[in-house]
């Protein structure tokens, strides 16, 4: 059977074909239809709604990954120039050695 025969199956008319003496078997086979067209629409929706959050996790991860990332450059560069700072406020720091006399001691 194919798709389309399928689909034709499926498809139903407002009011009962001659395949249906009783109006109450042609309710009945509506019914079922309606409850298979529901439960096809409710996994959708499931679908749907699982796939989109799955998105959202994603961009949060990435979204807090790149912030992390940016962070972590700017307080790189924040101890870089403190460091800088620091170094020139000294005096140079390590091209200035001083050093003392020895201390006498009394024998």
């Amino acid at each position: 059977m194919s798709k389309q025969e399928d689909y034709e199956e499926e498809t139903y008319t407002a009011e009962p074909s001659e395949d249906y003496e009783d109006p109450e078997a042609y309710e009945l086979e509506r019914r079922a239809f309606r409850h298979r067209r529901r439960v096809r629409n409710q996994i959708i929706a499931i679908i749907v709604a699982v796939v989109l959050v799955v998105a959202l996790a994603a961009g949060c991860v990435i979204g807090i990954g790149r912030l992390a990332n940016v962070l972590n450059k700017v307080k790189a560069e924040t101890t870089a120039e403190t460091a800088t700072d620091q170094n020139e406020a000294s005096g140079g720091g390590e091209d200035q050695v001083t050093i003392e006399a020895p201390m006498e001691t009394e024998e």
